[in-house]
C-alpha cells in the first residue's frame, strides 16, 4: 500500500551549514602559524583541536584570523574567529549572520 503525502522541495536534509563544529578537520590560522586538526571541544570564547600530531590546543576564538572547516570531501566553509564567539545555540539565533563563504 503506498503512503500519501507531499514532496518536500528545496533544501535537501544534509544541506545545511553545521551547527557545531566538533568533529569537524579544520585549519586555524592565528596570524603566526596554522594549525591543522580535528575539533574536539567548544566554549562561548575557545576552540580546542587535537593537532595531527596527538596535542590538544585551546585557542582565543577572538584571536583567530582565519577558520577553515572541511564540512565534506572538498568542501570548505571559511570565516573570521570572531565570528564564532558564543555558542553554537546562540550561533542559530543569530541565523547565519557570521559570514561563511564557501570555497570547493
Amino acid at each position: 500500500m503506498k503512503r500519501g503525502g507531499r514532496r518536500r522541495r528545496g533544501r535537501e536534509r544534509g544541506s545545511h551549514p553545521p551547527v557545531t563544529l566538533l568533529g569537524y578537520r579544520a585549519e586555524l590560522n592565528t596570524g603566526r602559524s596554522v594549525i591543522k586538526g580535528t575539533l574536539v571541544d567548544e566554549t562561548a570564547k575557545t576552540l580546542t583541536v587535537r593537532t595531527d600530531e596527538g596535542s590538544l590546543r585551546r585557542l582565543p576564538k577572538d584571536q583567530l584570523v582565519e577558520v577553515v572547516v572541511e564540512v565534506s570531501r572538498g568542501v570548505r566553509l571559511r570565516t573570521e574567529g570572531r565570528k564564532l564567539i558564543g555558542l553554537p545555540a546562540e550561533r542559530l539565533k543569530r541565523a547565519m549572520r557570521y559570514g561563511w563563504s564557501r570555497s570547493v
